[in-house]
Parts: C-alpha cells; sequence; structure tokens
C-alpha cells in the first residue's frame, strides 16, 4: 500500500489554501483530510470558522456535505463544504483548506491518500 500528503497552511491574509497529490494514473484510492491546528490570534468568535475537505478529483467537485450560513454559499456551489473523506477512483486528488476572518486566526490540515 503507498501513503502520500500533503499540507496545508492558511495565516494573516491567506484565507485559502488548495493541494494536489497527483498518483500519476488512474487508480482506486481512498483520502481523508484533517485539521492539525486552529490558533486564534486574538478573538475567536462568530466570525470564524475553518473547514477542509476532499474538494476536486481529477478537476470535477466532489459531493457538498454543508452549505449556507455566513462562511459556505448556497448549495451545490464551489463555496459549500466538499467531502471529508472520499473512497473513489481517480489521479489528481486535490484538498482545501479555508479559515474566515483571518486576520486573528491561523490554521494548518494535511491530506492523505492511501493507494491499495
Amino acid at each position: 500500500m503507498n501513503a502520500y500528503r500533503v499540507n496545508l497552511w492558511t495565516a494573516g491574509n491567506t484565507s485559502t489554501d488548495t493541494a494536489t497529490i497527483d498518483l500519476g494514473t488512474a487508480q482506486t484510492f481512498y483520502a481523508w483530510c484533517q485539521i492539525n491546528l486552529v490558533d486564534s490570534r486574538s478573538n475567536f468568535d462568530r466570525d470564524n470558522a475553518v473547514a477542509i475537505e476532499v474538494y476536486k478529483v481529477d478537476g470535477a467537485l466532489t459531493t457538498w456535505r454543508v452549505s449556507g450560513g455566513d462562511h459556505y454559499g448556497a448549495s451545490n456551489t464551489d463555496a459549500n463544504v466538499h467531502e471529508g473523506a472520499l473512497t473513489g477512483h481517480g489521479r489528481r486528488i486535490t484538498f482545501r483548506l479555508r479559515a474566515a476572518h483571518t486576520s486573528d486566526l491561523d490554521t494548518f490540515g494535511t491530506g492523505i491518500v492511501l493507494v491499495p
């Protein structure tokens, strides 16, 4: 079994980070992501939010799981929060980490892919 990982960061004025794992050829995979750090540098409150997701596979959005509110847009849009874990078949798995109100919030996450 092969394992791959990418790190994603948001800090200061950077509110979104994406990273792609390229498997070289289309393969069956299991992907998931995790938030490792949420660091409120002043006042963690209603304007702060963090989401990490398995965002795209071969350029196609994965299924959305959360929408609406102040941070995540209308249903079935790019602004939604997509899969947190996914079994699939593809070559390029893209992860996305987003943080709202990054002037007082730093985040760090990891995307992981296993290939049997």
